[in-house]
């Protein structure tokens, strides 16, 4: 519907109500399922110590053994150090002279085939699509309820390897 002013228009737009109930149904359905969990290694980068107990917890729980960095360079000396794992999850914004994605780029030129999982409560979203913020490189924004971590883990874990030039 459109209204005339001298000099002036006004527009009206109607839009349908938004169904919040259902938006709640579904997350509430999702968060009931039994999270698929596994049994592989998981190399987790985490600077913030409440955080860092909070996911071994979860991946415990889940299945998972967990092998926990505080930073960057923690986590290049463990993997140097010859730890096996399955999957590198890390967080983005860290301390120090490495962020996340920059250490998922090392460890990639040494294991080319190495699954990544990036997180961060900071996201901006040109660089997210599909859950991925590249082709081969996962994204998990923080915070995640266990259910949601469950799920990528497993999406990330069962993608196919892709090996990088």
């Amino acid at each position: 519907m459109t209204a005339w002013k001298a000099g002036a228009t006004s527009f009206r737009l109607y839009l349908p109500k938004a169904d919040a109930d259902a938006d709640a149904a579904q997350l509430r359905l999702e968060d009931n399922l039994q999270p698929m969990g596994g049994n592989e290694t998981i190399l987790c980068v985490e600077d913030d110590s409440s955080v860092r107990a909070n996911l071994v917890t979860q991946l415990e729980s889940l299945g998972y053994t967990a092998i926990m960095a505080s930073n960057a360079a923690e986590a290049l000396a463990i993997a140097d150090g010859g730890a096996e794992f399955d999957l590198l999850f890390t967080d983005i914004v860290m301390p120090g002279k490495m962020n996340g994605k920059q250490l998922a780029e090392r460890m990639r030129l040494r294991w080319p085939s190495l699954k990544v999982l990036l997180t961060s409560g900071y996201t901006d979203h040109t660089i997210v699509r599909d859950g991925r913020l590249v082709p081969d490189l996962f994204f998990l924004p923080k915070p995640y309820r266990r259910p949601q971590l469950a799920r990528m883990l497993r999406r990330c874990l069962d993608a196919p390897v892709i090996a990088q030039p």
